[in-house]
């Protein structure tokens, strides 16, 4: 099949969750099929252009530093006002602002070449936000199948933020940014054959939504051949949380850890560190702790050595949505995880046998402190999370589930236009 994955980011670094997914993604689909990438890219990104190369036909992209420049050049003026009253007018007709930031007029007019010279037989769009880059007629007249894949439900996190807010002001003001975004996520859902989501958990709120729309389960996996366990040096007991604050449900996960179960952590454990690794933390230095157990390491190309020397890995999330491809790394490396009911929503777990559960304080404070101390429950978990990752979650297995997705697509409209 030829295949066009439209991106609301480069896929290189592995700097993210959502990067390392749809690296994955395209290079096993690679294996079988023929794949374009269109995307927004940095500067910095450039340079793993050729990396990519060796999975894709053609890798079309949007430098989005010149949409930035800072110089006072009338161009670069006038390029920025005119962005930012494209925002101002989306805003009034229901697009939130932080999704109207992805509209680039560069990019429709390259889709529109790329959907003239190519017969795609899939147009894979990762995030709703993504699908305002293409015209009117994209959706009324092209063939392919259109695919949109929605990584967390994008306003499942704004409402748990709206929950999470105690003051009324900042209150309704969540709420505003809920409602937008529900709208936004509910009226492009239903331009796209189908919608790929992370769990049963997620399609099971898509459906009570639109129970006409036809939602398929893709979940997040790792790669096994990667991340494998390797020996493991005794040392301190250390907590590992993983990620960026460009991310917010990570924001408010972490200062929610530091604020409230770091303490009670301390009343338990004489001895113990913590790890944060992700970019962009420096922004919030004036509000973290300076702590001496505590280490910001700032962006890491290859995180398996840090996985391996923690003791447990810490996902304190309450506002995400979908999936943490975190909780499936640390598994494959046999590293236990602590977590929120939320942080590990949607993974076919058991508290007790595959990983520790807590959404209060001190509990989690509690689960913590059994796993450094119990070496029965360490290896319980251990085992049976590498077993479960193991048999479910490789990204090898879960390309082929996309393929089937592709198939059944593709012959159901056959089917439809026979009719």
């Amino acid at each position: 099949m030829n295949i066009l994955i439209v991106s609301p980011f480069f896929p290189l670094p592995l700097s993210s969750g959502g990067h390392t997914r749809l690296f994955n993604i395209i290079k096993h689909l690679s294996y079988r099929h023929v794949v374009d990438l269109i995307s927004p890219i940095t500067e910095k990104e450039k340079n793993h252009v050729q990396e990519l190369s060796g999975f894709c036909r053609n890798i079309v992209t949007i430098n989005i530093d010149n949409l930035y420049v800072r110089e006072k050049g009338y161009f670069f003026r006038i390029n920025n006002y005119l962005r930012l009253f494209n925002r101002i007018y989306c805003f009034f007709k229901g697009v939130p602002m932080e999704i109207s930031g992805f509209y680039y007029l560069e990019m429709q007019k390259k889709l529109i070449n790329l959907l003239k010279n190519n017969n795609y037989n899939i147009v894979q769009v990762e995030l709703p936000k993504m699908a305002q880059n293409f015209d009117k007629s994209f959706y009324k007249e092209n063939r392919s199948l259109k695919i949109l894949v929605d990584y967390d439900i994008s306003f499942i996190p704004y409402l748990r933020n709206y929950h999470c807010e105690k003051k009324k002001f900042l209150k309704l003001k969540k709420y505003i940014d809920y409602r937008m975004h529900r709208f936004f996520a509910l009226k492009t859902w239903n331009q796209f054959d189908r919608l790929v989501v992370m769990s049963e958990v997620d399609r099971r709120k898509v459906n009570d939504i639109l129970p006409e729309l036809s939602v398929h389960v893709i979940p997040n996996g790792v790669d096994l051949a990667s991340f494998r366990p390797f020996p493991k040096e005794e040392g301190d007991n250390r907590l590992l949380f993983l990620g960026g604050a460009g991310h917010f449900p990570n924001v408010d996960a972490l200062f929610y850890f530091l604020k409230e179960i770091f303490p009670e952590i301390k009343k338990r454990i004489k001895k113990f560190s913590v790890v944060v690794i992700g970019d962009c933390w420096n922004r919030y230095s004036d509000q973290l702790p300076h702590d001496a157990s505590i280490e910001f390491t700032g962006f890491v190309k290859d995180i398996r050595q840090y996985i391996n020397d923690s003791t447990v890995l810490i996902t304190p999330i309450r506002i995400g949505g979908g999936t943490r491809l975190k909780i499936v790394e640390a598994m494959a490396l046999k590293v236990p995880v602590v977590s929120t009911s939320v942080g590990c929503e949607g993974f076919s777990v058991e508290d007790g046998q595959h990983i520790l559960l807590a959404d209060k304080p001190d509990d989690f404070a509690i689960k913590v402190q059994e796993v450094f101390s119990n070496k029965q429950l360490y290896n319980t978990l251990t085992e049976n999370a590498y077993k479960l990752v193991k048999e479910n979650y490789g990204w090898d297995k879960l390309v082929l589930k996309l393929e089937d997705i592709y198939e059944y697509t593709t012959e159901e409209r056959k089917m439809q236009k026979a009719g």
